[in-house]
């Protein structure tokens, strides 16, 4: 399995890993700090991820999950805004680097 935070802690469930990729668009920076703070916020009855922001890439965070079910969950409950504005979320391939996840297209 592949790992591209130094840090992380791989989260499995048969081979299939717990992660989504989510990118804000607007024109507004967003911390990771700010994100968490408003993710969190909004997703406190579905679950708490783990976030990490994907190097050289503005706006796009890696969200990782505990259980397969806390995924689903924020999966479903597309589309999400963050300050307002639309936070794309991404199945995440595992043989794709989260860098160059497509968001040409939204999956609503």
């Amino acid at each position: 399995m592949r790992r591209f935070f130094p840090d992380e802690t791989p989260q499995s469930t048969g081979g299939t890993l717990l992660r989504l990729v989510g990118r804000i668009f607007g024109d507004r920076e967003v911390s990771k700090r700010a994100m968490v703070g408003m993710i969190n916020g909004a997703w406190s009855h579905l679950c708490e991820p783990t976030i990490r922001e994907v190097p050289k890439i503005r706006n796009t965070f890696v969200f990782i999950f505990n259980l397969k079910e806390e995924l689903d969950r924020a999966w479903e409950g597309r589309p999400w805004q963050v300050f307002g504005n639309t936070l794309q979320l991404k199945q995440w391939e595992e043989s794709i680097r989260p860098q160059n996840v497509n968001f040409d297209l939204a999956d609503f």
